[in-house]
């Protein structure tokens, strides 16, 4: 899949999400789901595999004012290892739709933010070459009066030892709560 798709498609999630009218709920995670079509070449043929992917955003609503639920969401970018590449003030979001990580993100495996699937009962996403991205927006909610956090997570691996096309991996939701928690604890100081 094209990184530019991804990161398209993670942001319209988000914009959706961050759009939507009514009352948020205090935790939800929306998920709308394409077909993707993999094409895997061997060395006894060709295999085409057709697959759902769900592209979830997990949004949390924590009792403080969005003033100073922004600095400390940006902080959590740090303390979860996710170099910011994007940070917009305008419209509170902050995140990284390119990254590249092997094995760990910071002293976490991989495994516990991304589900690639398994080989010989191991999680591939501990071995696999990952592309990610990690996106959060946070926005206002008046009628609770504290701060909606957003984030959508998406990856894609491929094995490190054979050339192969990358494939979709989900989100287990771990790193999507990480965030939530660290924010929580930075505000609770």
């Amino acid at each position: 899949m094209c990184r530019d798709a991804m990161v398209l498609g993670a942001w319209v999630v988000v914009a959706a999400c961050a759009s939507s009218g009514g009352g948020a709920p205090s935790s939800t995670s929306t998920a709308p789901t394409a077909m993707e079509t993999t094409r895997i070449a061997g060395g006894s043929g060709t295999m085409t595999m057709t697959t759902n992917r769900d592209i979830a955003t997990n949004a949390k609503t924590i009792a403080y004012p969005i003033a100073r639920v922004w600095p400390a969401v940006r902080a959590a970018f740090d303390s979860v290892a996710v170099p910011v590449a994007v940070f917009d003030e305008a419209s509170h979001s902050v995140g990284n739709s390119a990254l590249r990580v092997r094995r760990r993100l910071g002293d976490v495996a991989l495994s516990k933010y991304l589900n690639c699937g398994s080989t010989q009962g191991f999680p591939s996403a501990d071995t696999y070459e990952i592309q990610m991205s990690v996106l959060t927006q946070v926005r206002s909610d008046p009628e609770s009066g504290g701060t909606t956090i957003l984030t959508t997570v998406q990856g894609q691996g491929r094995p490190m030892t054979i050339s192969a096309e990358f494939t979709p991996c989900s989100s287990t939701g771990g790193l999507e709560k990480q965030i939530v928690d660290v924010v929580g604890r930075a505000l609770r100081r």
